[in-house]
């Protein structure tokens, strides 16, 4: 067995926390509120590199940025809050698209589920279902992230 030195070791660590590679510097802001960030915030895009189960999802789509959250995919360990440079709760707190309808209703996050040209979305405790041309209040940017999932599906 091989010992390495403490100093050894310690000069290695500050060596890798340069190294862009392996860390993505930020500042992180002392006083977060949720209502700081969108909830599709891409701004580092650490909780779809570090998802072990790759339930996060970067998009772009007519020059905007959405991390989207799988919640099938999801086995909710915690690695992407962990990492999150905003504070964010990602599997809890990105907008979610689901597998099942049950699924929407069983969870309290934001998202949708989509059946044809029918939608089912939860946004700000709301559930609007329909088609989307009738979903009244929905923000353009939900309606877009929306159809980009369609279009990759």
């Amino acid at each position: 067995m091989d010992i390495i030195p403490l100093d050894k070791m310690k000069s290695l660590a500050k060596e890798a926390s340069r190294d862009k590679n392996y860390f993505k510097p930020a500042e992180k802001p002392e006083n977060i509120r949720r209502e700081d960030y969108s909830t599709f915030c891409s701004k580092c895009r650490n909780c779809v590199d570090v998802c072990p189960s790759r339930a996060n999802v970067f998009l772009e789509r007519n020059n905007k940025k959405y991390t989207l959250h799988q919640d099938a995919l999801c086995n909710e360990c915690g690695n992407c809050s962990h990492f999150c440079i905003l504070g964010h709760i990602s599997y809890k707190e990105k907008f979610t698209v689901f597998r099942t309808e049950e699924d929407l209703f069983n969870s309290t996050n934001d998202g949708f589920y989509q059946e044809g040209d029918n939608s089912t979305i939860r946004w700000k405790n709301l559930i609007y279902i329909g088609r989307e041309e009738d979903l009244i209040g929905i923000p353009e940017e939900i309606r877009d992230l929306i159809n980009c999932v369609k279009i990759r599906r």
